[in-house]
């Protein structure tokens, strides 16, 4: 019983964190979310 409270507890906070990543990704332009998602990767360059 206690398995499919935290079963379906984690699965409430998957579905929160999915909707607000649609919310934010939708409020972007083109343009501004090729560059965050750049982010991560551009961080490995040396900038010396």
């Amino acid at each position: 019983m206690m398995s499919f409270f935290i079963f379906f507890g984690d699965m409430l906070v998957m579905l929160f964190m999915i909707a607000v990543v649609v919310w934010v990704s939708m409020g972007e332009t083109k343009a501004r979310s090729d560059h965050s998602a750049r982010i991560p990767l551009d961080d490995e360059v040396p900038h010396g």
